[in-house]
Order: C-alpha cells, then structure tokens, then sequence
C-alpha cells in the first residue's frame, strides 16, 4: 500500500520539496515493506479503531488543501475527490 503521508513526512521533516518520487526509506510509494522508524504516534482512540474497525464501503480517503478528510468507496471517486480537493497537497499539475 503506497501512503503520500509517509513521503511528506520526510520531506518536511528533512526541508525538502514534497515529491512522490523523493528517494528515500520512508516513501512507501517506491519503497517496499514498513518505514524505518514510526511517522506519528497514534492515539488510544485511533489504535482502538484500527483494533475494531466499522463496518464501511469506505476505501480510499485524502486529506484535502482544506485539512477536510473525504471519503471514497471507489478509486474513480476517489481520483475526483483528489481533483477537486487536494490541488496543492497532491501536487496535480
């Protein structure tokens, strides 16, 4: 699974331009397997969420340029939600 938070993570952390081509461990988009080392620490709520997940169609998320997170149950509804939130942090042309 490819996650453009683990990319940005170490973009910002290390003052270089987000890329989802950036050469490094952490960029699961290229890299395979887990990052080096932890990109956050969840909370107990988010780790009791991932222990007993809701039952949802939901498949695919973003977080839009807004700090909005949407939703998608399809990766075509998904590739819009993308377009029309997340011009900057997806970095569309």
């Amino acid at each position: 699974m490819g996650s453009d938070v683990t990319y940005q993570y170490i973009a910002d952390k290390t003052g270089v331009e987000r890329s989802p081509n950036l050469k490094s461990p952490y960029n699961t988009r290229i890299q395979k397997g887990l990052t080096p080392g932890p990109i956050a620490s969840p909370s107990l709520s988010a780790l009791n969420a991932a222990a007993d997940p809701i039952n949802s169609d939901y498949l695919y998320f973003l977080s839009g340029d807004d700090d909005i997170t949407y939703f998608a149950k399809t990766n075509e509804e998904h590739e819009a939600n993308v377009k029309a939130h997340c011009q900057k942090k997806c970095q569309i042309s």
